[in-house]
């Protein structure tokens, strides 16, 4: 069991409560007694010091089931109001007047690894918590314009749903999986894909996404040339359709020969 504190104070206070001896914790109904306990501390500075730049192609995978939420501040940039909305939201404080576009979007989930939702996510968390100044905002402008879905290698995403407790109904739905992701090479900038970078190894350890805290949202960055060992060889148009003129006869066939080769 692993816990990320982001709270200093609060950090030492769970620490010392976790270390007393003979200390019994109860998890889905099974009480385990604590036999060892290890501290990590990371520093956001650490982070973004150390952080290299994206490639332009690199894969994440979301080890635990993810979703994100869109945001009321996830409006349109050309809104009058976005400004004033992107600002309330660095000073953590409510919207005065919202537009009916924003209010409808509220509380909306997505179970999908859609580049702009999670930077968007992650550059919230590190403008509240970390205290260290970067340019996060402008970071995630750049990657929703820069950063694509690039594929999603075998056995790709599955969705999965989630029970806040077995006697509730309320629950929640997130993908699983591995996701390529790459940069448009015209729109590279290093100084955009480090901050990106730094984004992504604090969600290395505080997971990313709503209910992140409940243990969603866990994810591993995975070097290209680690991932791409188990990619599987590319399949030509060409070779597709030869492929359907031998399953359906030169002519066409009411099933989709496609769909057993893509």
């Amino acid at each position: 069991v692993s816990f990320t504190i982001m709270d200093g104070k609060l950090s030492d206070v769970f620490r010392e409560a976790i270390l007393k001896p003979d200390l019994h914790i109860e998890l889905v109904n099974v009480k385990a007694k604590v036999i060892g306990a290890y501290v990590n501390t990371y520093k956001f500075s650490d982070i973004a010091s150390s952080a290299e730049p994206l490639p332009l192609k690199f894969a994440i995978k979301f080890l635990t089931p993810t979703v994100f939420r869109r945001s009321v501040y996830d409006c349109c940039p050309h809104c009058p109001y976005y400004v004033e909305y992107i600002e309330a939201a660095r000073r953590g404080e409510p919207l005065k007047k919202p537009c009916k576009y924003a209010v409808e979007c509220r509380g909306m989930t997505v179970p999908l690894p859609i580049p702009s939702l999670m930077f968007k996510n992650l550059a919230r968390l590190w403008a509240t918590f970390s205290g260290v100044s970067l340019d996060v905002w402008s970071a995630t402008r750049w990657a929703e314009r820069a950063i694509m879905i690039a594929g999603f290698p075998k056995p790709g995403i599955r969705t999965i749903r989630v029970y806040e407790h077995p006697t509730t109904n309320k629950w929640i739905t997130g993908f699983m999986g591995t996701v390529r992701y790459a940069i448009k090479e015209d729109l590279y900038k290093e100084k955009y894909a480090k901050i990106a970078s730094a984004l992504i190894k604090m969600a290395e350890i505080t997971n990313v996404g709503a209910r992140r805290t409940a243990g969603l949202g866990m994810i591993k960055h995975i070097p290209i040339k680690m991932e791409d060992k188990n990619k599987a060889p590319p399949i030509s148009l060409n070779n597709l359709h030869q492929q359907s003129l031998i399953e359906g006869g030169g002519g066409r066939s009411k099933n989709n020969s496609l769909k057993n080769n893509v």
